[in-house]
């Protein structure tokens, strides 16, 4: 976030304004004119949420017309998180900041020119058009349009281009230009886009993803062959698709009144529940899906349920989807398309074909199909033109795959991240895949998509001469070197066979044991029967609960996931597996919609952690996935029966962290009721025995996404002012001023960087030496983790300053640091907020710690602790 630069004095004239601008308030308006046109700072914005008296509802702001001669005098205008619908901003030269964060604007216009304003923030608005030109604010630095239904941003290119601004757009399903694939991979990305068109010039791609959904026999192949050739019949015998295959549809359309070909690529997924648990692998967003079902052959409710919350879980974004009713032997398929289409919006329409009907037919299919693709948001990307390029290229290289290096030479791009966002950009239009986050894969670039998938796929499908079940079933599950050779052949295995093994490891269908010489495909392993685990030794436990079902081939996934740490091919069925990390054990088994984790040794919960992070990247693409972990209760008839594995009481891990925070300064804190037994247990000890990973945290690095806090309240934070100590910062400034500028990492701080350290540094203190009512409440682990957090803090910032001092960009590592610190700090939902908190509630006791922690809540949102309460508490000491 931008930090504009204001003096000392215009920062008391600021807080001085607070009470004349907000008392100012009538009927929900205010009037600038004639008697405050000279008013500089008006400060409207709700979120002094420590100072009640402000609390004034702001729907309107107008603006009286002046005499010719005269201007607004206006500097800084803030009017965060109010009722605005629209704003009609007068010619204020002299503006430097304008915030109208958090408000439902639906327009906004600027008249004149403002060469002084630097920062603007419109962040969650409704606006679907900026009401103002570049041109307008030549000086403008810093840009925040976050959640708005902004379309086209091409006209500010090169406001977006330059280095040295910085801006948030996200958060905008509506946004075409820069298309989401940009915006997605974060501002570089969009930097880079627009540097590059400025470079280059612009081309345009007009090329998509269409998935083929479906039951194994509704008839999606039947439709790609109809698609493809609309005027050949289809053949009298089809057989079910085994895999997933793909082709190019290439409809003609108009673009800017000229004749047009995009390039629809066609992937006809298998529907069979075997192949569904990979799907999850190819599922992208921006892509037109088309689920096929057939009245003949049965379409229920529940495969409905199925295949569109599928497409909601993986894909949703940006992307339309149809359902075509293949009608077989004259039976119409029934689909209440108004009442699916209020459960799922990204559902467009139902259509029904027979799919072998006359040509006439098939084309009036093609045309709604490519109608349908023609009004996705993002079918047409502006691009540079050596994207545009590269994607030609591509398409005349005749092998399977090509090396890193020669992808990098051919798009003109080094190795890196902006390399590795170009493949993001291609895999999404269905053309390639490079798995750059692989070391193992990283090296090769997938140009025969069909050749890949086909070998992936032979593992589960090959089968030997006169063999009715593929090999791998036949072996159980577990296959030899011989017979992965039989699978590929020799030739591939000599030659590709690393590569292949790993590729199989990825996409969950097959690892190799610690046996030597064994390969394993949990697919076909045979069920657990028995009961493997000994309960007498067992020291954790831990049970994740699915909402519905757990998703198709999950726990293979999972297996082939952990399978570094199963010791050997007989600790490995197809619904449980035993995996030890040498020092700790542990059995997990899959039954209905719950996954149980059993573990004993000297460290479980170091174990437990590994196998939680695992489960939770593998659920990171679900994107509204939400699971509940529940742990075991410790009172002493749940232990007695744990040994056992008996009606033992669970508490929902979520439930004991509220449950916690709740009742930490209360009687019997920090203490649940046990349903079977009724006995009181300690929450902190429950909580102690397991450490689980937050899936928004795996979700923030799977999408390569830095936090940015500004987001959950907008740039309002700017003057949330401290006035102590004011008059020495001004002077130890005056004396650095030449040598050192106001540290800068795309955040603003209200105060000085190093005040903060200062400042975090006695919360530090305060928390590590004087805070024994503070320690009590929240415990070791929680209060040690705090203690990091800061230290990390404090080590980032030093990091930037001696970066500003070095005249050497900070590093995106250090900014991200900072920002998540800050972020966590203010997110009321977050730990380091909650315990920070308790500081607050313990001020009774402990009068000092309240000052400190004084000095650090105004900056991160948090109530004051009111001054009498600490001078009551002191003269009570």
């Amino acid at each position: 976030m931008g930090n504009t630069a204001y003096t000392y004095s215009e920062l008391k004239e600021l807080t001085d304004s607070l009470p004349r601008t907000k008392n100012a308030i009538e009927n929900k308006r205010f009037v600038f004119g004639k008697h405050n046109s000279n008013l500089r700072f008006a400060y409207f914005a709700n979120d002094l949420k420590n100072d009640t008296r402000f609390d004034k509802e702001l729907e309107e702001i107008l603006f009286e017309p002046l005499p010719p001669e005269q201007t607004y005098g206006l500097v800084y205008l803030n009017a965060n998180n109010c009722r605005l619908q629209q704003l009609d901003l007068p010619n204020c030269p002299q503006l430097k900041t304008l915030s109208i964060f958090g408000n439902g604007l639906t327009k906004l216009s600027l008249s004149g020119v403002y060469p002084n304003l630097e920062l603007i923030d419109l962040s969650k608005n409704k606006l679907t058009e900026l009401g103002f030109t570049p041109e307008q604010v030549p000086n403008l630095k810093y840009l925040y349009l976050t959640a708005n239904q902004l379309t086209d941003l091409s006209v500010w290119q090169s406001f977006f281009a330059a280095a040295d601004n910085d801006f948030n757009i996200d958060k905008m399903e509506t946004l075409t230009d820069p298309p989401q694939t940009v915006v997605k991979d974060g501002k570089d990305a969009v930097r880079e886009h627009f540097s590059k068109i400025i470079r280059e010039g612009e081309d345009y791609i007009f090329e998509v993803k269409m998935m083929l959904l479906g039951e194994g026999t509704a008839g999606k192949t039947s439709l790609k062959k109809r698609l493809l050739n609309p005027e050949k019949r289809l053949d009298a015998s089809s057989n079910s698709t085994v895999k997933i295959e793909i082709d190019t549809w290439k409809p003609d359309f108009y673009f800017e009144g000229k004749q047009k070909q995009m390039r629809v690529n066609i992937w006809d997924l298998a529907g069979q529940e075997i192949y569904r648990g990979t799907h999850q692998m190819f599922f992208e967003d921006n892509t037109f899906f088309v689920y096929v079902i057939n009245g003949l052959k049965g379409c229920t409710d529940e495969q409905h349920r199925y295949w569109l919350g599928t497409v909601e879980q993986l894909a949703e974004t940006d992307s339309n989807l149809f359902v075509v009713g293949n009608i077989e032997g004259s039976q119409v398929p029934v689909f209440m398309e108004a009442s699916w289409q209020n459960k799922f919006k990204f559902l467009r329409n139902y259509l029904t074909v027979d799919l072998n009907a006359p040509e006439v037919e098939i084309k009036e299919l093609q045309r709604k199909l490519r109608v349908g693709i023609e009004d996705m948001k993002q079918f047409v990307q502006r691009v540079p033109k050596s994207r545009a390029e590269l994607r030609k290229t591509l398409l005349g290289i005749n092998k399977d795959w090509i090396s890193i290096s020669e992808y990098a030479k051919l798009a003109n791009i080094e190795i890196g991240e902006e390399l590795n966002k170009t493949s993001n950009y291609l895999s999404r239009l269905g053309v390639l895949k490079h798995y750059y986050n692989d070391r193992f894969l990283e090296d090769r670039v997938y140009l025969n998509l069909n050749r890949l998938l086909d070998n992936v796929y032979k593992v589960l499908n090959k089968r030997n001469e006169h063999e009715k079940e593929p090999i791998a079933k036949v072996k159980k599950g577990k296959l030899t070197e011989t017979d992965i050779r039989a699978i590929w052949g020799n030739d591939a295995f000599y030659s590709d066979g690393k590569h292949l093994i790993h590729l199989m490891k990825k996409f969950g269908l097959m690892y190799e044991a610690n046996d030597i010489g064994l390969y394993i495909v949990p697919t076909y392993l045979l069920e657990s029967q028995a009961d493997e685990w000994d309960y007498s030794i067992q020291s954790l436990q831990l049970v994740y609960e699915f909402p519905d079902r757990i998703p198709y081939g999950f726990m293979m996934q999972l297996i082939v996931a952990l399978s570094d740490m199963i010791p050997s091919s007989d600790k490995v069925w197809s619904n449980k597996c035993h995996v030890s990390d040498g020092v700790n054990f542990a059995e997990i088994s899959n039954l209905d919609r719950f996954i149980y984790v059993k573990i004993a040794g000297m460290e479980p919960k170091k174990l437990l952690g590994s196998i939680d992070r695992e489960l939770k990247k593998l659920l990171a693409d679900f994107k509204k996935m939400i699971i509940t972990e529940k742990v075991p209760c410790l009172c002493n008839r749940c232990a007695e029966k744990a040994k056992t594995n008996e009606d033992i009481h669970f508490f929902e891990y979520p439930a004991l962290l509220n449950l916690l925070n709740l009742s930490n300064l209360q009687e019997n804190k920090g203490l649940a009721q046990c349903s079977k037994s009724g006995s009181m247990v300690s929450i902190t000890k429950m909580l102690n025995a397991v450490e689980l990973v937050d899936i928004k945290d795996i979700r923030e690095n799977r999408n390569e996404k830095m936090a940015n806090f500004f987001e959950k309240d907008g740039n309002s934070f700017v003057f949330n002012i401290n006035q102590e100590n004011h008059q020495e910062q001004k002077q130890a400034q005056e004396q650095k001023q030449k040598q050192e500028q106001t540290v800068d990492i795309n955040i603003t701080i209200s105060v000085q960087i190093d005040h903060w350290i200062e400042k975090n540094g006695e919360l530090k203190k305060a928390i590590n030496t004087e805070g024994s009512i503070f320690k009590k409440a929240i415990g070791k682990p929680d209060r040690e983790a705090i203690l990091q957090q800061i230290t990390d803090f404090e080590k980032a910032v030093e990091d930037a300053k001696n970066c500003k001092v070095e005249n050497k960009p900070v590093s995106e590592n250090t900014k991200y640091k900072v920002a998540k610190f800050i972020e966590n700090l203010k997110d009321k939902d977050s730990k380091l907020n909650k315990n920070v908190a308790l500081l607050r509630k313990g001020v009774g006791m402990l009068a000092k710690l309240a000052e400190t922690y004084n000095q650090i809540a105004p900056n991160v949102g948090l109530l004051s602790v009111p001054p009498w309460i600490i001078e009551a508490a002191k003269e009570n000491k």
